[in-house]
């Protein structure tokens, strides 16, 4: 058998409210009385148009809003007439102080982790014939200068490479629907910063950072306001994401005569005729042959710089910009 409702009347007895330096609240009553008795009166009392619903605005003081309601028997007799009381409050649902503030007025979440990936080497520390002579005086001051070649200088083939990774920084935050532009997720993916930044208390000096990914995904606050949950996931590198490739081919600028030629090597092989290079030969970056010992690393911006700054992220740990 289903609960029915045959009327809800607002009553002043049992008002009450109060307020503190942090909060305010206040008590509304509602006399139910029913038709029909069944195992369903508990929701049916609750779904009741006459019933204040959950979150609903108080309708003096917009600033309160339903936290709690309950439902008690007033007749024993013919258990047909039941007391709802409805608490008003600027608390967060469940308690605790202050105002209950929106979704995207809460502090963004700063945390920290890696980026992995493999490269070939092409320079290193130090380099010894035995582990032993390495380890025996270890480089902890230096910058990676020896390029990594066998013993008859050539290039290891395949390449030798090298796990390593970049530290990460990852903003999550709510982001209000009028201020989400989903532009952003492919205007600043994969983008470098412009200009020095900090976030998350990590200092970003031009291209030292790049931003991996945005991701962003729509989600609505206790009063059915549309927002978004937005992680950006950024990476820092020691030094920039600025790529440094070596300056080296199978021709070079004779700017003699201003002509591109094939390079070709020094005749020492059979018949002593010079013949074409078979493999790339260090430049001397413009153009011209290079010294193999001072080899050239052109510096090339692959990644689009963008102005971070203008997407307000949190300078500190805490999430506060």
């Amino acid at each position: 058998m289903a609960t029915v409702v045959n009327s809800v009347v607002e009553r002043h007895q049992g008002l009450g409210g109060g307020d503190d330096t942090t909060s305010r609240s206040t008590t509304r009553v509602f006399l139910v009385e029913l038709t029909t008795l069944g195992t369903d009166l508990v929701t049916t009392i609750l779904a009741d148009e006459d019933i204040p619903q959950p979150n609903d605005q108080h309708p003096d003081d917009s600033g309160i809003r339903v936290r709690n309601r309950s439902v008690d028997l007033v007749n024993d007799d013919d258990h047909l007439h039941w007391e709802v009381t409805v608490e008003y409050s600027n608390r967060a649902q469940g308690g605790g102080g202050g105002s209950d503030p929106d979704p995207w007025d809460l502090p963004a979440e700063v945390s920290f982790g890696s980026a992995q990936y493999t490269r070939v080497l092409d320079k290193c520390y130090r380099m010894d014939t035995t582990v032993a002579a390495v380890v025996s005086a270890l480089d902890d001051t230096g910058v990676p200068d020896i390029k990594v070649l066998n013993s008859a200088g050539y290039a290891f083939d395949p390449p030798a490479t090298q796990e390593e990774e970049n530290m990460t920084v990852t903003v999550k935050r709510n982001e209000e629907d009028t201020d989400f532009d989903p532009d952003d997720l492919s205007l600043f993916r994969n983008s470098i910063n412009k200009t020095a930044i900090t976030i998350g208390g990590v200092d970003f000096d031009p291209a030292q950072g790049r931003m991996r990914s945005i991701v962003a995904s729509p989600a609505y606050s206790k009063d059915g306001d549309l927002y978004w949950q937005v992680t950006y996931t950024i990476e820092k590198k020691t030094d920039t994401h600025i790529r440094q490739i070596l300056d080296a081919g199978f021709y070079h600028y004779d700017a003699d005569i201003n002509t591109t030629l094939r390079i070709m090597d020094s005749g020492d092989g059979d018949g002593g005729k010079p013949q074409p290079v078979t493999e790339p030969k260090p430049l001397d970056g413009v153009g011209g042959i290079g010294d193999p010992d001072s080899p050239i690393y052109l510096a090339h911006q692959t990644y689009l710089a963008k102005e971070w700054s203008t997407l307000d992220l949190p300078e500190d740990q805490d999430g506060v910009s």
